[in-house]
């Protein structure tokens, strides 16, 4: 949510209010969903995730052997790189002052949370 934010509002001078903004958006949450799940089943047989790209990819190739090589053509993609601020709240500072947010996200995302062992920023009290 916190990269979607970002991006979204890039081209903005002035970023809207976090979780304001969130709660509009709330649809984007779980937005993957539909695309790996029908009903209540997962038919996704392998994960690719940005913050394990090129080793998921690995894996694979792997699995795939004629596979070989789709790492490699990715190996400079820079596609999440650039967009969030150098500078600027943390995402324990974001989500302490939405808390609303960080619930709906651990709700709405348990099967991400669980599945690939993702873990939240332990909020502040505010």
């Amino acid at each position: 949510m916190v990269s979607s934010y970002y991006w979204a509002n890039r081209d903005r001078e002035k970023l809207p209010d976090f979780k304001s903004w969130c709660l509009s958006n709330h649809r984007l949450v779980d937005r993957n969903h539909r695309q790996y799940f029908i009903g209540d089943q997962c038919v996704i047989d392998h994960f690719i995730r940005f913050e394990h790209f090129t080793e998921d990819l690995q894996d694979l190739e792997k699995k795939f052997p004629a596979l070989t090589g789709v790492a490699n053509l990715f190996a400079g993609m820079t596609a999440k790189k650039g967009v969030r601020p150098k500078s600027g709240p943390s995402l324990v500072e974001l989500f302490s002052a939405a808390p609303e947010v960080d619930r709906l996200i651990r709700k709405r995302c348990r099967f991400e949370i669980e599945t690939f062992g993702y873990q939240g920023p332990r909020l502040e009290d505010t």
